[in-house]
């Protein structure tokens, strides 16, 4: 393993030298379609693009490149060429947006993305995952949860995973990556590849899975679950990390469920604020309100608020709708607002409480990590089993 991360690691140093700008084209017909620039008295025909041609842009992938078919090369028989080049990777490395741009397309049976740049050129990234981590089932999802069209990416940015879906199943998985210029013509990105840059220096180039900061760890399979499903978004600047030991704040749980339900969760609906005591209420500020002075956390819910343990319970409770029950599976959430749904999950095998001695404190003012929530998710949606030997107080 050490001698592939050195060997990836030079490949990674070659690939980020000799960074040269696109193709050099008339200032005014850089993001002109053919007919409105012959409208403008520009040159009617595309610029002749050739084959050494080196495109400014960042790598398509979060890992090393192996190159698995060419570019030009036969396709049914001779009937038609490749139009761009298959990258092969393991399934779910990460796949990211080679420039700043707009969704333009989502095909989601095949499980594809098309983008187009700021500069006009664009990128397409073909057969993502559609299988279910460590399976071929096709039951799977490849493109990042929330991507839409008209949705604006940046370079780098973690798009989808990789896979072999479409006419690739009887194929290793692999990325189809093609570069068009401003006119949609297809050329070979050979070139492009071997002096783009890498996403980001402190990333691993050969990591395993969809991110890049949990191997090794017990979470990680789950993560991975999660993203096969396109079920959990990353975290960090471009999506490609996990963050397991990050605290919690209300935005990153609106995120992470969003992602997994489908749908827009308000944290403030379900976190129970409490009021600063009286003695800490006075401001000096002259006319300015009394709540607004006391800011988040006191009279408010604010998204940057660190969510605790037990706050993470009651919006799980509330949010799926988990039935109370009568038994009492912790000793310290006893009068805590949230011990009702902290309970309830326990009984829905949400939460483990399964110890030779005895179940463990729950710890509700703890703040909760991201690596918690996500393995609560992960159970809530029954893709992730509970060992559970309860004992109930």
């Amino acid at each position: 393993m050490k001698g592939t991360r050195s060997a990836s690691k030079l490949l990674a140093l070659v690939l980020c030298t000799a960074l040269v700008p696109a193709i050099p084209l008339p200032a005014a017909a850089n993001a002109l379609t053919p007919p409105e620039i012959a409208a403008a008295g520009l040159r009617t025909a595309p610029v002749s693009i050739s084959p050494a041609t080196r495109y400014r842009m960042t790598l398509p992938l979060a890992g090393p490149l192996d190159v698995l078919s060419v570019f030009g090369a036969e396709r049914d028989g001779g009937e038609r060429d490749h139009k761009g080049i298959d990258l092969a990777a393991p399934r779910l490395t990460p796949v990211l947006a080679i420039n700043d741009g707009v969704v333009t397309r989502i095909n989601r049976s095949s499980v594809s993305v098309f983008l187009r740049h700021d500069d006009g050129w664009s990128s397409w990234y073909l057969h993502l995952n559609n299988d279910t981590y460590m399976t071929d089932d096709g039951l799977g999802r490849g493109v990042a949860p929330g991507l839409e069209v008209g949705d604006r990416v940046v370079a780098g940015q973690v798009i989808g995973w990789v896979g072999d879906s479409g006419n690739a199943e009887t194929t290793p998985p692999h990325l189809h990556f093609e570069l068009r210029t401003p006119w949609g013509e297809p050329i070979d990105p050979l070139s492009s590849l071997r002096g783009a840059a890498w996403v980001d220096e402190t990333v691993p180039v050969d990591f395993e899975g969809a991110f890049w900061d949990d191997d090794g760890r017990e979470e990680a399979a789950t993560a991975d679950l999660l993203a096969s499903l396109a079920l959990v978004p990353g975290c960090g600047p471009y999506g490609l990390e996990l963050c397991p030991d990050a605290e919690l704040t209300g935005a990153d749980v609106e995120d992470l469920l969003g992602a997994a339900l489908g749908l827009e969760v308000s944290v403030g609906d379900y976190v129970q604020l409490e009021p600063r005591p009286a003695s800490k209420r006075e401001t000096f500020l002259p006319h300015v309100d009394l709540d607004v002075a006391l800011g988040c956390g006191v009279w408010q819910y604010c998204p940057d608020q660190i969510i605790s343990r037990g706050d993470m319970a009651a919006i799980l409770a509330g949010v799926l709708g988990f039935e109370p029950t009568d038994a009492d599976y912790f000793d310290d959430d006893e009068e805590h607002y949230a011990q009702a749904s902290i309970n309830a999950l326990v009984a829905a095998d949400v939460f483990d409480v399964c110890m030779s001695l005895g179940p463990r404190p729950f710890e509700p003012n703890r703040p909760a990590t991201r690596a918690e929530l996500i393995d609560a998710i992960a159970k809530a949606l029954g893709l992730v089993q509970v060992n559970s030997c309860r004992m109930i107080a």
